[in-house]
Parts: structure tokens; sequence; C-alpha cells
């Protein structure tokens, strides 16, 4: 069971979740969106800007500050894989001189960052982003071999997810 957390000061529409990222592990409060499908968290350098991030969902994760972060090649798997699948992104290019696969999406706003890879789990870092709600980021729940249920399934070698978010404001608990 996952813990699902609902605090309109942080964001009034969406559940939201905690994750960890990162060695040693960062807690950010990312909010659950079933539409997304790739999961994204704010990172630092957070150029040219970086929305504000209420102390509660987290620091800004740092990648630089972890020993199992790396960001996807242009010619790896993850970005060919993000360039074929462009649901809910707006594109997926290479940035050349560093090697790294670059995305930008829509989640209440836009949002442009560097695809990474954290124990083998793909994500976005984010370091761009126009957005007015208070969350760390986004976790996709949404259908693509790169969104958290299709990922999680193939770590853990299993197929079917169930969810279930809460209807009642009372409940804090669910997934």
């Amino acid at each position: 069971m996952i813990d699902v957390i609902e605090d309109s000061s942080i964001n009034a529409f969406l559940f939201l979740m905690p994750i960890k990222l990162g060695t040693p592990p960062v807690m950010n409060l990312v909010a659950i969106d079933t539409g997304s499908t790739l999961s994204w968290v704010q990172c630092q350098p957070c150029e040219p800007h970086c929305h504000d991030q209420a102390a509660e969902a987290g620091q800004i994760f740092d990648p630089t500050k972890s020993t199992t972060f790396r960001h996807a090649r242009c010619i790896s798997r993850e970005c060919f894989s993000i360039k074929h699948e462009l649901i809910r992104l707006q594109s997926a290019n290479c940035m050349e001189e560093e090697d790294t696969c670059l995305y930008t999406m829509s989640f209440g706003g836009d949002t442009t960052g560097k695809v990474d890879i954290g124990f083998s789990f793909l994500f976005g870092c984010s370091l761009d982003v126009e957005y007015s709600d208070k969350e760390a980021g986004a976790i996709g729940f949404g259908s693509s071999s790169f969104s958290f249920f299709e990922q999680v399934a193939k770590l853990i070698n299993y197929k079917a997810f169930t969810y279930c978010l809460p209807s009642d404001e009372t409940v804090k608990k669910g997934i």
C-alpha cells in the first residue's frame, strides 16, 4: 500500500504521493497523474526557472549528489522510447554537446528537462518549470513503456496493477 496525501495548500486538485529518489534517498511529494506517462521532479540547477516548491514537498532534487543517477544518452534505448512514445510529451530531443536526452511536456504549465535514470527507473529531471502548484513533480500513471506502472512491472516481473484513489477527503491512504 502506498500513502496518498491530500493537501490543498500544495495542490487543490490532485492527490499527492511521497517518493524517494537517488542514493542517498531524497523524499519528494509528487502529484499522481493518471494521464501523464513520464514521471518527473524538479532538479537542480533550475535553469532558467524553478517553480515555487513547498517545503513539505521536499528538497529540489540535486542529481549531482546521487551515486545512482545518470543522464539517458542520446542514442540510448530510453531516449529512443521517449522520442517514439510522445504521449503527453510535446517533444523529445538531444543535447548533443552533453550527449543527453531532453524532453518538453505540459503539466498545468510547461516543463523541460533531461531524461534521467536512477536504479534502472526512467524519470524526468526538470530544469525549467512554469507551474503554479507547489508539489515537487508528478508520477505518471498513464500508459507507455516508461510510465510508473510499466517500469515497476519490469522490475518486479509482475504484469497487473490496481489502484483506487479515495473519494472521501478524510481518507488518507489508498492505492
